[in-house]
């Protein structure tokens, strides 16, 4: 049950999304089966299913107490609401709770608030997805999509292909609102061809060797002034957030083995 997680549950504040009127109490009292995914320094991800099927029925998002750090729900909360304004397609979460940092670390709570999806079991970009025959052609709506974004005075910081989600009538949507920047204008051709050196450097990680040329191509075709003395920066974007990724592989290794 996440009160486990959040004893302070009923004093959190609490922004609904699409959540269906029922009581907050089915979902912080109702016992569950908590299965970890995932984890960074500021958060733990958490698959809910239940107890009587096994079936996956929540995504938990549960951020870390660190007092002097910024509240990233209301950052969420401020993002979600400036992307929405913006008409750019999201996944909705359920809902959105949080309490004072500073008062859930003098309470020693591991965690001060959390974000709660549906689980969804398909839709997301995947590395199955790659060498699809069809997936060429999603790659290119992707880079669209981004286009899109960046013409909106969006820099989204972090393009991994597996923060996208995509569905054949709705399109893609965003997921992760972490790093999202808002410019008062619309972005230079650096800072866009930088936003797609993370899309690019993860699909060429796992495999799809020819996405930075498929990439840098269909975004020229996008933003005239970009041309082919462009790509040596777009390159040097790609191969710093590649060795970017080998130094946190080495490093983990290195406390993994100690």
């Amino acid at each position: 049950m996440l009160q486990k997680l959040f004893p302070n549950w009923k004093n959190l504040t609490i922004v609904r999304y699409s959540l269906p009127l029922v009581a907050l109490e089915d979902f912080f009292l109702k016992p569950f089966i908590l299965r970890y995914q995932k984890s960074a320094p500021s958060h733990i991800i958490l698959v809910l299913s239940s107890i009587e099927n096994l079936k996956p029925l929540y995504f938990l998002k549960a951020f870390c107490t660190r007092p002097f750090r910024r509240n990233r729900l209301k950052a969420f909360l401020y993002t979600y609401k400036n992307i929405s304004e913006k008409e750019i397609p999201l996944l909705k979460p359920l809902f959105v709770f949080y309490e004072s940092q500073i008062i859930a670390y003098l309470k020693k709570r591991i965690f001060y608030g959390g974000i709660l999806f549906p689980y969804i079991e398909k839709g997301f970009l995947s590395k199955e997805l790659l060498f699809q025959e069809n997936f060429i052609n999603l790659l290119v709506k992707l880079v669209k999509f981004i286009f899109e974004i960046h013409e909106k005075g969006i820099l989204l910081g972090d393009t991994k292909y597996n923060n996208f989600y995509y569905d054949e009538k709705e399109g893609f949507k965003l997921f992760d609102l972490d790093g999202i920047k808002f410019l008062e204008r619309r972005p230079s051709k650096e800072e866009r061809l930088k936003d797609l050196s993370s899309l690019t450097m993860t699909l060429e990680w796992d495999g799809l060797k020819k996405a930075r040329d498929l990439i840098f191509d269909t975004y020229a075709t996008l933003m005239k002034n970009i041309s082919p003395h462009d790509k040596d920066f777009y390159l040097y974007c790609i191969e710093k957030k590649r060795q970017k990724r080998l130094k946190k592989l080495k490093n983990t290794y290195f406390v993994n083995t100690k």
